[in-house]
Formats: structure tokens, sequence, C-alpha cells
């Protein structure tokens, strides 16, 4: 029965160690589709070393203290999951591919964990049977368990564990669990099981006191994100900052002072739209744009922002309390497709990462769905995260076509010195056929600009050139990841060093 339990419960760990690896692996690259390729793809392989090592040992000494010991080590190495994740900031600022460090750090994270979980399966069908005319029965039934266990472990861990407990403190439960195990089964030594119990205490406390060495002011882990907020000094100014994983989605000033972020430019909407009544945020963060939304035009504002956890941390530290916002804690595209109120500007602000933009919200099928969605002469902008240089600019060229197959009457405002700098830009669509006479806008931005004293200088072009290699964005195929990667590579480097100078390394 032990050797059957045992199986169970190394299933479970590995299911429940392989969901939790991507939450680690997000606060330090963020999260994309190379976050999961590479936990799962260097799981695997530690799964797959581990299986001939545990299987070459236990033929080579079939003893329980063999198998117990691979507990322990199991046991071991994922409580230093944690600690060894205060350190992969430095794969960050490697001179490579996202790529490249994804799987380096999920390396270093995962793979010697994976390793000693994978070699228990074999050690265990060794002391399990004797018998060579029952070992294909056995071998199934113990496979069929480690199975069952996994099963379990994905649910538990995805459906349960994320939400009370968090990343590292799951971690370390299931090292306790591998560790109770290997002495309540194996009749582990107790000098063994101290100097182990002992390892993984000094692990949890090293990892718990870096904290103080920072100046973040809240920290929670949701079932969506890693949320940091942190008071920092930005352009000088005393700021408070919103993460949600490795990506920065708000910057606020603690003293009503101007910055001089993007943030600050929800006047300009009105250029396009005299009239904003009803207005719809997709992407909350710090409920900055729809609290400006309000103290501006004090129209009906609607959110979708799909963790209550961040919503909850926009009420305690950036006053959302003070406004009478309607919250929608859903995904902004079921949102759409459920709800059938018109809107006369609708605000995408789920963009605001180069790393893992929503792909399925930045498809012909999604704009489609989003201009039902506006009143006659409504608005639909999009901030995303862009450069047009030369080999950074796939991104750019293919949102902007697929956008403009929907909003063919639409315009670009940017923030940087020229478009090749990674910057936040908003396309801005009109559902009109009539045309805005792009002079008269243009003075009525410039106007706005020199009265509200922006201090960045919002740009304006009506329909940039698009590259003839740009592809529309399909729901059946939307290579966002792909797109982005010239854009990733050459923002990484700054990106980091700004994150980690703000949140302190």
């Amino acid at each position: 029965m032990k050797y059957r339990l045992i199986t169970f419960i190394s299933g479970f760990v590995i299911m429940a160690v392989e969901l939790i690896a991507a939450r680690i692996v997000a606060p330090i690259i963020g999260s994309s589709i190379f976050t999961w390729t590479s936990v799962i793809g260097i799981v695997l392989l530690g799964i797959s070393f581990g299986n001939y090592f545990g299987g070459h040992l236990i033929d080579k000494k079939p003893e329980k203290k063999v198998l117990f010991g691979l507990l322990v080590s199991a046991a071991v190495f994922i409580a230093l999951i944690p600690f060894l994740s205060k350190l992969n900031p430095i794969i960050v600022f490697l001179k490579t591919t996202l790529m490249l460090k994804t799987i380096l750090i999920s390396a270093i994270l995962f793979f010697a964990p994976a390793f000693f979980l994978g070699s228990i399966f074999p050690a265990a069908l060794k002391l399990y049977t004797n018998e060579i005319n029952k070992i294909g029965k056995n071998a199934g039934l113990l496979s069929g368990l480690g199975a069952l266990g996994s099963i379990l472990g994905t649910f538990i861990t995805g459906f349960l564990l994320f939400g009370l407990l968090g990343s590292y403190a799951s971690l370390y439960i299931l090292s306790l669990v591998l560790l109770a195990a290997s002495i309540i089964f194996g009749k582990l030594s107790y000098k063994t099981f101290w100097i182990a119990l002992v390892i993984i205490i000094i692990l949890i406390f090293s990892v718990d006191s870096s904290y103080a060495k920072t100046n973040i002011v809240f920290e929670n882990e949701s079932k969506y994100y890693n949320i940091k907020i942190v008071d920092s000094k930005i352009n000088g100014k005393d700021a408070r900052v919103l993460f949600l994983d490795f990506d920065s989605h708000s910057i606020e000033s603690k003293t009503k002072e101007k910055i001089g972020t993007y943030q600050e430019t929800a006047s300009i909407f009105e250029v396009f739209k005299k009239d904003l009544n009803e207005i719809l945020v997709i992407g909350g963060g710090s409920y900055n744009f729809p609290k400006d939304f309000y103290d501006i035009y004090s129209s009906n504002i609607d959110v979708v922002e799909i963790d209550p956890e961040v919503t909850r941390a926009a009420e305690n530290f950036f006053n959302l309390k003070d406004y009478p916002i309607k919250s929608f804690n859903t995904d902004g595209r079921y949102y759409l497709t459920i709800n059938e109120k018109k809107y006369d500007l609708i605000f995408n602000d789920a963009f605001n990462s180069f790393i893992s933009a929503p792909w399925y919200l930045s498809t012909d099928e999604a704009n489609k769905l989003v201009k039902k969605r506006l009143n006659p002469d409504g608005v639909y902008i999009a901030n995303i995260i862009a450069s047009n240089k030369e080999g950074s600019s796939e991104w750019f060229h293919s949102f902007a076509k697929t956008f403009s197959n929907t909003f063919p009457n639409y315009y670009l405002i940017y923030f940087g010195k020229n478009l090749k700098n990674p910057q936040n830009m908003f396309f801005v669509g009109i559902n009109s056929d009539k045309k805005i006479d792009s002079e008269k806008l243009e003075n009525k931005i410039t106007a706005l600009s020199n009265e509200t004293k922006f201090k960045l200088n919002p740009k304006f072009i009506y329909q940039p050139e698009i590259s003839n290699r740009a592809i529309i964005l399909k729901d059946n195929f939307a290579p966002v990841e792909k797109l982005t990667s010239g854009l990733i590579k050459s923002y990484i480097e700054t990106y980091s060093l700004w994150a980690y100078s703000v949140i302190g390394f």
C-alpha cells in the first residue's frame, strides 16, 4: 500500500509544481507562451532524466532507503525554488532572447525537483513487485495512480492553493508532504529527517526576510497575477506603481503632480467625440483612466477587470472607493460577447504588456465585436506597446492592418520622440464613415496639449503606412508572440532595468 500512496503523492506533487512553476517565473520575466513552453519542457526533461536515474539506481541498490532518499531530495529542492527565484533577475539582464532566458530560469528552478520526482516511480515499481509475470499489471497500477495524483494535483493547485496560499507557501507544503511521506512510510532516520526539515525552514525564513529590504507596500498572489504595489520616485516625483507579474500596469502620482506618463492624457479623447456619456474600459489596473474619465467627463463608467483582487487593490491603495465606477470581474472579450450595452467610448487598456499581449483581444473578430458595442460615431481606442523600427515593427504593422480592417477611419496617437522608440500608442477607430478633418483634429490636439500642459507631447498620424508583409490577425491565427519577438528583444533589457530598480533587487 505504501508504494501506491508514494506514487500517487509524487504524481500529485509533479503537476502541482509544474503549475506553480509558471507562476514563479511570471514575476521574474513575464508570462507568455515562452514561459509555459519553457516550464513544461524543462519539467518533462527533468522527469525523463529522473526516470532513467531512479531505475538505474534502484537496480544497483534495491533498498527502501534509496526510494525515501529520493523523496527527501525532491522535498529539499522544491523548498529551494523560492530562494533560487530571488537570484534569477541576474538571468534577465543577459544579452540574449526571451526564449533562452525563460529556458535558463526554468532549468535553474525546476530541473532538479522534476529530476528527483521523476526518479520516484521506477524506484517504487522495483520495490513494489518482485514477480516478473505481474510487472505489467503492477506498472499499470502504479502509473495509473500517479496519473490520478497528477489530475488531483492539477485541480487542487489551480482551483484552491493559488487563491488560498500563493505559490511559495504551496511549494513549502508540498515539500513538507514529501518529507512526511519519507519518514512515515520509509522509517527514515530521524537525523536525516531533522536535517532536511531544518534546511527547509532556513530556506523559508531566508526568502521571507528578503521582503523587508524592498519598497513594496502591498503584495498578493491572486488566481491571475502576482500583484505588487510599490512606492517609488518616478521622474523625480513621488509615485505609486502597480505591477502585475513582471508588467508595470499603472503609475500614479501620490501628490497629484503630473509625472509625465501617457496615463495622464485622458482629456485628449474628447477631440474625437464631444459627448462621452457611456464609457467602457477593458483592463482596470489601478483604474487611473476610469477615474480620470469620471473627473473630466462625469460619465457613466464601466470597467472590465478580470481579477477581483486587482480591483480590491485599486480600492485600497489607489482611492477607487471614492468613485462611482461599476466593475465587472470577468474577461474582456467574454463581457463584449454577452453584454449588449452600447458605449460612446471603449478604451482597451488590456494590452499594457509588451511581453504577453492578450492575442484574443487583438484579432479581427474581437475588433468587430467591439464595433457592435459602439454607438454611432462612437470611439474605440486600443492602447498598445509597440515600435515601428525595422526589426521590431511586425507587431505594430499587423495590429494596424487588423485594426484598419474593422475601423478604416482610424488615427494613431503616440507620445515618444518618434515611432521607432518602443512606447505606448493609441489606435483610435471611429464608428462612422464620415472622416474627421485631420488638420482640424491636429489643431485641437495641439490646443488641448497647450491648455492642459501635458508633460508628454502627443503626436497625431492619420492612417499610418502599413507594411505589405503585415497580416490580419484572426482567432485561428494570431502569432502575437512571434510578432512581438523583435520588440521584446529590443526593449526587454531597458524595461527590466527600470522595473527592478523600482521594485528593488
